[in-house]
């Protein structure tokens, strides 16, 4: 269609104040710290307002058999300014408990606000299958008032020559819910952005028949964002020994991990038609294709934020170095790794091969 290019403008403003503080008494190197971040995202943003059209093949196209039409009604549009704070601030303690031993002990506090909106212009659905769209803020409950991560680490020379280090340590870090990541969400949902999404048109429904189909209350595009969201982290470790091999020759073997708990996952429609069964050839789904009931038939589109995810990662690390004369220096490494993600996402759901 005619002006079917989407575009926006956006105006990002971070007032941020930071300040550190080291205290070195005795055996004890204290470091301690706050933040403080606010956050205005502002932005206009329109998509597509003259219309998509998709017919999923050439031969659908010249019969005019529409697989999915989606159009923005241009009225609906407003701009937006999404609010959030951030509050932050760690204590460490490096306490060097034996000459050839340190233990370092740590402890962060980051939260943010949850997002909301100045006009107060956010709308989703509380469940996948709700029939009425809540709206107003917050865009969801805030799950970071209880955001204490510990860190511990060690340092120590088993020998206590200086030739052989061992190191390890474990911290957890907060993924916090930023603004950001949402505003697509609030941009595009019903009732302040009314976009009309309809699936396997009729045969000649395309055009007029389409933008009636996607006028329909029922057509409307929505966004579901979990309520109560759980507290999104990464668990972080480590385990290192490194050894002086000749005067000018080093290698350290490395093991490092982390493990991601309710991470995020983005899915741009879940409003489709579920598989009826699971069988030795995987998931059945009603015949013919496009039958079946969809999850939630009042809507049309529904964009999904849940914090259902975990992830992996392992890896072995090796590297060699040696020095030669006149500052000349060369280096080889080795990594192995295995990582594991059911499919993590933010902002958008298909940056990837494998999105939803």
């Amino acid at each position: 269609g005619v002006n079917n290019q989407s575009f926006a403008t956006f105006h990002w403003n971070s007032y941020q104040v930071y300040d550190d503080l080291f205290l070195t008494k005795g055996k004890h190197n204290f470091k301690f710290g706050f933040s403080f971040e606010r956050m205005q995202d502002n932005y206009d943003q329109q998509a597509r307002a003259g219309g998509l059209v998709g017919f999923g093949s050439l031969q659908n196209m010249l019969l005019d058999i529409a697989s999915k039409f989606q159009l923005t009604f241009a009225n609906g549009i407003a701009p937006r300014g999404l609010r959030q704070s951030l509050f932050g601030g760690y204590v460490q303690d490096d306490f060097h408990l034996r000459p050839n031993f340190t233990v370092n002990l740590g402890l962060r506090y980051e939260m943010v606000t949850a997002p909301v909106d100045v006009k107060g212009m956010l709308g989703r659905l509380l469940t996948p299958t709700s029939t009425t769209i809540t709206t107003g803020n917050p865009f969801f409950a805030n799950s970071t008032l209880r955001d204490f991560a510990p860190r511990v680490g060690f340092a120590w020379d088993p020998f206590n020559n200086g030739k052989t280090s061992v190191r390890g340590g474990f911290g957890i870090f907060d993924v916090l819910p930023l603004a950001y990541e949402y505003s697509n969400f609030a941009n595009n949902s019903a009732p302040f952005a009314p976009q009309g999404n309809v699936n396997n048109l009729p045969q000649g429904a395309f055009p007029a028949g389409a933008v009636t189909l996607a006028t329909n209350p029922g057509k409307l595009r929505v966004s579901y964002v979990e309520p109560n969201p759980k507290r999104n982290y990464v668990e972080q470790w480590n385990l290192s020994v490194q050894r002086q091999l000749a005067a000018n020759l080093m290698a350290t073997v490395a093991y490092i991990g982390n493990h991601g708990v309710h991470m995020e996952f983005r899915a741009d429609d879940l409003n489709a038609v579920q598989p009826t069964a699971l069988t030795s050839l995987g998931y059945l789904y009603p015949t013919p294709i496009g039958s079946g009931t969809v999850v939630n038939p009042n809507f049309g589109r529904i964009d999904n934020t849940n914090w259902g995810n975990d992830s992996s990662y392992n890896a072995l690390a090796v590297l060699v170095q040696e020095k030669f004369s006149h500052g000349f220096q060369i280096q080889g490494s080795y990594t192995w790794s295995k990582s594991f993600d059911q499919g993590s996402g933010s902002y958008l759901s298909d940056p990837f091969n494998n999105s939803l």
